[in-house]
């Protein structure tokens, strides 16, 4: 009667409790396996975290070999050359300088002789000044010059303009300081 259904419902229970324990267990081993993978897999830094990483470290690679040229440049004295050869430096008051070559027999046209960018500008614009070349703020032009020609190149017909007014006005000064007696 009454004694045997408690034992058997007690079994039954028992074996009840160890099953669902079991496929707990089987289930937390099972999540537990999958969960490690996960983070495993999250920890690992993909090949463009790897990349921007470094960079954050090192510092930009192409960054770096242009201040390696921009220091091998400076240290050859070629920028110096071209700005001491330049008639005008064109700027922006703060980030882009660019030294302008012409001579009416032997540079017809003018020329972009030099350009520069934040710590060239400044370097471009203080060895301007220390030999007097004539250095204008003119926002649009410079950055024109900065963005449309390359170093050497001639002006491209569209700034012609805006350069031979920048031209007169330099010889202007040029030639004012030239007749002035001492």
């Amino acid at each position: 009667g009454l004694a045997c259904g408690v034992l058997v419902v007690s079994s039954l229970i028992k074996w009840l409790w160890v099953g669902v324990m079991a496929f707990y267990i089987v289930v937390g081993i099972l999540d537990y396996s999958f969960q490690y993978y996960k983070i495993r897999k999250d920890l690992k830094m993909s090949k463009d975290d790897v990349k921007q990483e470094h960079k954050d470290l090192e510092g930009d690679p192409q960054m770096k070999t242009r201040r390696r040229e921009m220091q091998s440049e400076i240290q050859s004295g070629s920028l110096a050359q071209s700005v001491k050869q330049s008639v005008a430096v064109v700027r922006n008051p703060t980030h882009i300088a660019v030294c302008l070559g012409y001579h009416p027999t032997d540079m017809p046209i003018p020329r972009v002789l030099e350009k520069g960018s934040d710590a060239q500008a400044n370097y471009i614009v203080n060895i301007a000044e220390r030999n007097c070349i004539p250095v204008v703020e003119n926002v649009e032009l410079a950055r024109s010059l900065f963005f449309e020609v390359e170093r050497g190149d001639k002006i491209p017909e569209t700034l012609f303009e805006p350069v031979a007014a920048l031209l007169r006005m330099v010889m202007k000064i040029d030639y004012a300081h030239s007749t002035e007696t001492p």
